[in-house]
């Protein structure tokens, strides 16, 4: 028990000091863009990746995903307007049944459009703003 137990902490020990011996290098191309790789390049530097930590690039939007969110804004943007300036609402469910919202839940539902017409044009800008930086550096 004692031998497979020792065994075990041996190759514990090989696995980490071979991930410890890695070397990742980093360098910035004449179009600004980074790269990172195990070979050393006259412009790289060596950086210290720790261990369970990952380098991973940001997602690219396709132009058709960033024109489809640009759409859903403008329809949160709408939504929030029309909310705002009904002096009621009314729902309708799936069966035909109509309630009226109280005055506290239209500000609540208007409050909930807020935050999710800000939260989804924030993105929308960001994309648009990567976007550009993408064709720039190209």
């Amino acid at each position: 028990m004692h031998a497979i137990r020792a065994a075990v902490v041996l190759s514990l020990f090989a696995v980490l000091s071979v991930q410890a011996g890695e070397r990742t290098y980093r360098w910035k191309d004449d179009k600004g863009r980074i790269h990172y790789s195990d070979l050393p390049s006259k412009k790289g530097e060596r950086v210290e990746i720790k261990p369970g930590s990952r380098i991973q690039a940001p997602a690219k939007d396709s132009p058709e995903a960033i024109a489809s969110r640009q759409l859903e804004c403008q329809r949160k943007k709408d939504q929030l307007t029309v909310y705002s300036s009904s002096a009621e609402i009314n729902e309708t469910d799936s069966l035909g049944r109509s309630r009226a919202y109280s005055a506290e839940e239209k500000q609540q539902l208007v409050e909930r459009t807020r935050q999710q017409m800000e939260t989804l044009c924030k993105t929308v800008g960001a994309s648009i703003a990567a976007a550009a930086d993408d064709e720039k550096a190209e």
